[in-house]
């Protein structure tokens, strides 16, 4: 009886709530794991100079060059300069290497890369499938792939979060003091990071209260009561408590490095810390400008985050059902901060990724319950793994790859918010071909009237003669001036030389036109003359001119429609007849370039008129400039012209409202009138 009680025992199922897979399944899993940190590595790490800065990037860079003239000496932390100082003296690391945009940025992306990592350490948590499904999920994570690359504190804020919560699962589960340690350093990395730490703590906080009341009113017999937990803890750190000393000065040793500005400033260990607090309480309540409806971060989640929501909210029921108290607390601390954010008037994407982090652990955590429901069935696990790769790969290659590499500043994503816009290297391009052609280089003076101008700094970096107003001044007139167009009429009437106007947007809600001086003066230094005709066979070219068409304001890089068009006229009133008319919305943008026959030489007037701006070049020089946003406005100028073929290239840009856009010329001894078609061409 004996003997055969032994054999019933050996033949009993395992525990399911213990799971246990063989060494072939464990190592499949660790290489997996291995596959989604290094598909988010490389998804961090790939074209990192691709996106201009986001307007943050701006400010920090801005900090991080006046760090770097005087280091260490001249730091000292300020509260009022956009959250905590980790990120400085994280990034003068690389920075003080090499002066660019992916140095600005490797840290970031290091972290956020490292954060996958991280998740390792919980596989007893959430189990092995769980912490290769919440890798994989955090790899390609829309939200957390674009702010790793995107040098604020977020990302950073996130892998010491994460990294306090591994702390303490693992001190919890081999009670080395090591691991002690590693939690309250991790909390204090938080802590130097963003003053929203004290959200996470609040959820933190009820979380555990939340749980612990949970299992106290429902417990079962085979469970260990909370409050025998509680006094575990207890027990052990009166045991240890040269442990909790050391644990309690590494943590105060940490907090005053940074505030302190490395033991410069010793009171900014306290009073830096608690002005930061009050600081954030002031924008976190009023708005500051970023106020968004409560809606908003659902929004988000929804169109960004659909995979992890809809496995986190598995997990969230798993979690009750398995009556697993990590998983619960993590539901808890979920969904708190999800509703303490959503209640807060000041809301940005980046902060979803702090409610985003639990639901990982929550997605990864169902799915791993999933797979030890159908392990008994390889046909199963072969249908819930092929579906759950779907998933992931139609995410991943789709919204994914499309808002981080493709879509990345175009603003009707939630998550692209502030981001500069690629306008801002056609500017840098138009300022430098000038400024190193026309003018002195890096020496050129360089005015900014406006009162918004992030990221310029960064880019404009290298010229020794760059000087910021916020408003107008007396003496506007510089060989480079930006201006923001909401004061371009007062701006236009104190410049007291002739410029070309180019108007670039560099993000939403700033639109800056870029004026080169043509020459001192108002009036022209003398009579536009073209060059010699082109020398070409009439035979070679076809008639109508090479139209390109930009959707937005400044018609540089690729086209998005190119087409042999003429004549050149169109009136548009609305949206739906510029789409009927021309297959394009505001903004938009046209060049039309090939070349004019001239029949005869002499004098030939040359006008547009056009809502908004446009221009007119023959031979590579300006002849008709009617730059600038306004209504339908009337410019002409003349030059004198040979016979034969001359380069004509024409500008035109719209922003909003109506469309108007009329090119007129006057033959020597003729009245004004279209250009005919049939003297206008284009080479093969």
């Amino acid at each position: 009886m004996a003997k055969k009680r032994k054999k019933q025992t050996q033949s009993q199922p395992p525990d399911r709530s213990v799971f246990i897979l063989g060494d072939r399944a464990k190592n499949v899993i660790t290489i997996l794991f291995l596959v989604a940190f290094c598909l988010g590595l490389f998804l961090r790490f790939y074209a990192l100079e691709l996106k201009p800065l986001h307007h943050d990037e701006g400010v920090n860079s801005w900090f991080l060059l006046n760090l770097k003239k005087d280091f260490p000496a001249g730091w000292k932390y300020d509260p009022e300069n956009y959250h905590g100082p980790f990120l400085f003296l994280t990034d003068i690391i690389p920075f003080s290497i090499h002066e660019s945009i992916f140095s600005l940025r490797c840290m970031v992306a290091l972290f956020g890369s490292l954060s996958i990592a991280l998740l390792w350490p919980l596989r007893r948590k959430i189990g092995r499938v769980g912490v290769v499904t919440a890798g994989f999920l955090l790899a390609i994570s829309p939200t957390n792939l674009f702010f790793a690359r995107t040098n604020i504190h977020e990302t950073f804020l996130i892998f010491f979060t994460l990294g306090t919560i591994v702390g303490a699962i693992r001190f919890w589960e081999s009670k080395r003091p090591v691991y002690f340690i590693l939690m309250t350093a991790c909390w204090a990395w938080v802590i130097t990071n963003k003053e929203t730490y004290i959200m996470t703590g609040a959820a933190w906080f009820w979380a555990a209260v939340g749980t612990y009341f949970w299992f106290s009113v429902t417990r079962e017999n085979n469970e260990l009561a909370p409050r025998r937990l509680i006094s575990a803890i207890g027990k052990w750190m009166k045991e240890h408590y040269q442990v909790v000393w050391l644990a309690i000065l590494v943590f105060i040793f940490i907090i005053a490095i940074y505030y302190s500005s490395l033991f410069t400033n010793i009171k900014g260990t306290t009073s830096d810390l608690i002005n930061s607090l009050l600081i954030w309480r002031k924008t976190g309540t009023k708005g500051a400008g970023h106020e968004k409806p409560f809606i908003y971060f659902f929004r988000i989640l929804w169109r960004y985050e659909l995979p992890i929501i809809a496995f986190g909210l598995g997990g969230i029921a798993v979690a009750f059902i398995r009556r697993n108290a990590f998983m619960l607390f993590a539901a808890i601390w979920a969904v708190l901060l999800l509703f303490i954010y959503s209640f807060i008037p000041y809301k940005t994407p980046w902060l979803a990724m702090n409610f985003i982090l639990p639901m990982l652990l929550l997605a990864g955590f169902f799915v791993d319950n999933v797979y030890r429901s159908v392990r008994g069935s390889p046909l199963l696990v072969t249908i819930t793994a092929a579906v759950g790769a779907v998933v992931l790969l139609a995410w991943g290659s789709g919204i994914s790859w499309t808002v981080n590499f493709i879509e990345y500043d175009d603003d009707s994503h939630q998550i692209v918010y502030s981001q500069t816009r690629r306008d801002i290297n056609d500017l840098m391009e138009s300022l430098e071909d000038y400024a190193h052609s026309k003018a002195q280089g890096y020496d050129t003076e360089i005015k900014i009237v406006s009162d918004e101008y992030w990221p310029l700094q960064w880019y404009l970096r290298k010229y020794k003669h760059v000087g910021y107003w916020g408003k107008i001044i007396d003496d506007s007139d510089a060989p480079i001036v930006l201006g923001r167009t909401k004061i371009q009429d007062d701006l236009e009437k104190t410049l007291k030389d002739t410029y070309y106007s180019e108007l670039y947007s560099v993000r939403p809600g700033l639109d800056l036109y870029l004026y080169t001086r043509l020459h001192r003066g108002k009036k022209p230094e003398e009579e536009i003359k073209g060059t010699e005709p082109v020398k070409v066979e009439k035979g070679s070219l076809k008639q109508g001119l090479r139209a390109k068409y930009f959707k937005k304001i400044n018609p540089v890089g690729k086209p998005n429609t190119t087409k042999i068009q003429n004549p050149f006229d169109f009136h548009y009133d609305n949206e739906d007849e510029k789409k009927a008319g021309l297959n394009i919305t505001s903004p938009f943008s046209i060049i039309w370039e090939g070349l004019i026959e001239i029949p005869r030489t002499g004098q030939y007037l040359f006008a547009t008129e056009s809502d908004d701006g446009s221009w007119i070049f023959i031979d590579d020089q300006l002849v008709v400039n009617n730059g600038g946003t306004h209504g339908i406005k009337y410019e002409s100028n003349t030059i004198m012209l040979d016979k034969g073929f001359h380069q004509i290239r024409v500008k035109y840009f719209d922003s909003a409202w109506g469309a108007v856009m009329k090119v007129r010329w006057g033959p020597p001894g003729e009245g004004e009138g279209p250009i005919p078609a049939n003297l206008l061409w284009h080479s093969e």
